[in-house]
């Protein structure tokens, strides 16, 4: 990784490993370095794509590149498809059917995507599943055909994502009222509520319960974006209320690395693959193109992004970044530190106004892993635990939580503290620089992304896909 000298980051750039020296990557990097035989990424996303599939293009069966990778798949003996998901019935579902009228759009829609509004609002209408996977790749109109179904149900729908980050996109894209999934169907327990869970620890800040008065209960519908976010408990959850899901995933992104999944581990209903022509003047879409068909992001200027040596790159723009974005957890470690370093943050544990990504859900407190949180004030530490109150960054109107860490997930990183001790304790680390897998579910206006898709190997273009894709606006790729 060769970084200039006189660089912002230089004093922990020079002391990372060269590429050749680097090895295969131990943490997030691991993915990449597991599953694959060397395909390019079209031909490995139409790997994940099960025979029979309705594409919105509305052929019964699928075309024949599909049918062909099957039977390359046979050959090989790869399964051509997803583990489905595990049987489990909805009970709170009764086959809930809004009335749908669509209205005339302003811009003429594709065959593509109007083929994927008729299967939309045809299983609106049938009522027999709960849940409606809407797949596609980045420019292709997920949100918008889902913001114009939204526009023509006869009663509440609700938008939701995985991170407050992704629910400020939505509200961007025009889906009013956009929040976290957390703050749609969850609630604070009351002071009774926590009396009888007899917990010895009164000092862990508000706990959380379904909200069984939620919107979501009443609503006709409820869309929810970035749905590879959603684990198990999350989905279980969001599916008691017997309400319809419409949910948005793009399979060229990333799998999680643990959790989530819980919406995608089946096939899609529609996939649609057309990025439409207004997508296409977006940078950020072109740019995700290029990498998705396999190409090479070129040095230059897209609109407001642009791909730099990493020579060019100065501590003003990434003080101006929302977020920074990395490759691996060693990576990020040291451009934490660095960052630290260029806010005049000078002690080696969390101060006031510290930014801080929280590593591990907890439910009742409202904590998802990858959400980001501010410092708002430090308490006395007890016993081997730091203690101090957070804000989230996300949700600006949640009130503060009372969170206790151990030292040593600032020092040496969570791998290093056993899980029986570390599971009695919360789970942050600081928040500045994130790697992209724990980047998944959330976009930032504007973001400065240091490559390191080298490190994972034949899963580099998915890797990099993912990552320009937490931009919202603008990105400056720096290599």
């Amino acid at each position: 990784m060769r970084v200039s000298k006189d660089g912002p980051l230089a004093p922990e750039c020079a002391a990372h490993p060269s590429r050749q020296a680097f090895g295969p990557p131990q943490d997030e990097g691991e993915v990449g370095a597991r599953a694959g035989l060397g395909l390019s990424l079209g031909l490995r996303l139409r790997l994940e794509l099960r025979q029979g599939l309705r594409l919105a293009s509305g052929l019964e069966t699928a075309p024949v590149w599909l049918r062909w990778t099957n039977a390359r798949c046979a050959r090989l003996n790869i399964p051509a498809s997803s583990p489905p998901i595990p049987p489990w019935s909805n009970r709170a579902f009764q086959g809930k059917q809004p009335v749908l009228i669509l209205k005339e759009h302003s811009v003429a829609w594709s065959p593509q995507q109007d083929e994927a509004l008729k299967e939309a609002a045809a299983w609106l209408k049938r009522g027999d599943r709960q849940v409606f996977r809407l797949f596609g790749f980045a420019g292709t109109g997920k949100t918008t055909l889902a913001r114009h179904l939204a526009e023509g149900i006869d009663g509440d729908v609700c938008f939701g994502a995985f991170t407050g980050k992704a629910a400020h996109v939505l509200r961007q894209k025009g889906c009013e009222d956009a929040g976290t999934i957390h703050s749609l169907i969850y609630r604070p327990r009351s002071a009774k509520e926590e009396d009888d869970l007899d917990d010895d620890d009164d000092d862990s800040g508000p706990q959380f319960a379904i909200k069984r008065d939620s919107q979501a209960s009443t609503a006709s519908l409820i869309v929810i974006d970035e749905c590879s976010m959603v684990d198990e408990d999350l989905g279980k959850d969001l599916l008691s209320f017997g309400t319809p899901v419409l949910v948005l995933g793009d399979p060229a992104q990333l799998p999680p690395v643990k959790g989530g999944g819980f919406f995608t581990e089946a096939e899609p209903d529609v996939m649609l693959t057309e990025v439409h022509r207004q997508a296409q003047d977006n940078p950020i879409v072109r740019m995700s193109m290029t990498i998705r068909d396999g190409g090479q992001l070129d040095y230059g200027t897209f609109g407001e992004s642009r791909v730099i040596h990493r020579r060019d790159i100065d501590k003003d723009q990434i003080l101006a970044a929302d977020q920074v974005l990395v490759g691996t957890n060693k990576t990020r470690r040291l451009y934490n530190a660095r960052i630290r370093e260029l806010k005049d943050f000078s002690t080696p544990m969390p101060a006031v106004g510290d930014k801080l990504v929280c590593l591990r859900n907890d439910k009742t407190k409202g904590l998802l892993n990858g959400g980001l949180w501010t410092v708002k004030r430090l308490r006395t530490p007890r016993g081997n635990t730091l203690r101090f109150d957070v804000v989230s960054e996300d949700e600006l109107s949640r009130n503060a939580v009372k969170v206790k860490v151990l030292p040593a997930m600032f020092e040496d990183g969570a791998e290093s503290i056993p899980y029986a001790i570390r599971r009695k304790a919360d789970e942050f680390d600081y928040g500045y620089a994130l790697t992209v897998h724990k980047a998944q579910g959330s976009q930032w206006d504007n973001v400065v992304l240091f490559d390191e898709s080298w490190a994972f190997r034949e899963h580099k273009s998915r890797w990099l896909y993912t990552a320009v894709t937490r931009a919202a606006e603008q990105i400056t790729v720096v290599r």
